[in-house]
């Protein structure tokens, strides 16, 4: 069976965890995707996705793909757009990470998130199987588009066990020179105006107590500069710590040096990361978004805040620290990793590639 998946410039998660696997397997794999490390590479000089779009469709009408593919795996529903005008005997699967329109609607025009869901519609006439991760991305997309619910299948990507797993605490912080006594907070995505950093960094204003206390980002983006200065006006630059973007591996290390993971996202798809972060012992403190409420159960692996408020999430924060050992060990007893939906998504490819033989 030959899988090609489809991604942009950058890995999500379940792609780097996906990809790998396939390469080991008996299936024959093709990477497509502006990153240097792809099968066939799409080189983009802007790195935005509606120009990954564009050449994508190019390169699918100019037949510039193998002609053995028996499965497209793309990353977005977006993406198979190409084959609304180019036929193919592949079958097409698209993963959906969540609301995506909602983030797209604070940070775009109004015609952009239009014109994007009128891609989007034309494409799903096309797509086969869609793969929600998680059961809000699933309603989501049946409140989008209700004729739909018979292609999509439900898959709650679990962390790469690989990488995410508990480790030694005292010597991962001896390794990235973190003191044995402080309490280590986390957060870890991108910096944008839907992840509310603002919101985390009034909550660990509000938590914090002497100089006992770390506040570690790991990531970038465009609101870096913005969270920097909110840092600096409220005299927390000795306590708040920069990291950059992180391999998988590096950020798996830091979670189980951290003790408390906090995501204060106004929208979110899984968020994967929560489930990451458990697998590695770090309880989380998450705002009601995505399938946070799906993955965490208050006082075992962490809490669900309603309210977006900094007090709210600074208490509940305090309750993770207070109980610490506890937290990290229900953690470690409820993660669950990614080769069981390794075996569900070869499962779908499977299914359809056996259905093209009937048919």
């Amino acid at each position: 069976m030959h899988i090609m998946v489809v991604g942009v410039k950058d890995r999500p998660t379940y792609i780097r965890s996906l990809l790998p696997r396939l390469r080991d397997s008996e299936n024959k794999l093709t990477y497509v995707s502006a990153d240097p490390e792809a099968d066939i590479q799409i080189p983009l000089s802007t790195g935005s996705d509606i120009e990954f779009l564009i050449k994508f469709t190019i390169y699918v009408v100019l037949s510039r793909f193998p002609d053995d593919v028996d499965v497209v795996h793309a990353r977005r529903i977006v993406t198979l757009f190409p084959y609304t005008i180019y036929s193919t005997n592949a079958k097409l699967v698209a993963t959906c990470p969540g609301p995506l329109t909602e983030e797209m609607a604070m940070n775009h025009s109004k015609w952009f998130v239009r014109l994007y869901n009128i891609i989007e519609r034309l494409s799903l006439f096309k797509t086969d199987i869609i793969i929600a991760q998680s059961e809000s991305s699933k309603y989501y997309l049946i409140s989008k588009y209700s004729t739909i619910e018979d292609k999509i299948t439900v898959i709650p990507f679990g962390a790469d066990s690989d990488k995410f797993y508990p480790r030694d605490k005292k010597r991962m912080r001896q390794k990235h020179g973190i003191p044995i006594g402080q309490n280590v907070i986390l957060y870890a995505g991108r910096f944008s105006d839907v992840k509310n950093i603002s919101l985390l960094i009034n909550a660990f204003s509000e938590v914090r107590q002497g100089d006992d206390w770390q506040l570690l980002l790991a990531g970038e983006g465009e609101t870096e500069h913005e969270i920097r200065d909110l840092i600096q006006s409220k005299d927390l630059d000795p306590f708040v710590s920069f990291l950059g973007y992180l391999p998988q591996n590096e950020l798996g290390e830091v979670m189980s040096l951290s003790d408390c993971f906090v995501l204060t996202s106004i929208s979110e798809g899984g968020p994967k990361v929560i489930r990451e972060a458990i697998s590695c012992g770090l309880p989380v403190v998450s705002t009601d978004v995505g399938e946070a409420n799906e993955i965490i159960t208050n006082g075992e692996n962490g809490y669900v805040v309603e309210e977006f408020e900094s007090k709210a999430i600074a208490s509940r924060i305090q309750d993770v620290i207070n109980s610490q050992e506890t937290f990290r060990q229900d953690c470690i007893n409820m993660s669950t990793g990614f080769d069981s939906n390794y075996r569900e998504i070869v499962n779908i490819y499977t299914d359809l590639t056996d259905s093209m033989c009937v048919s």
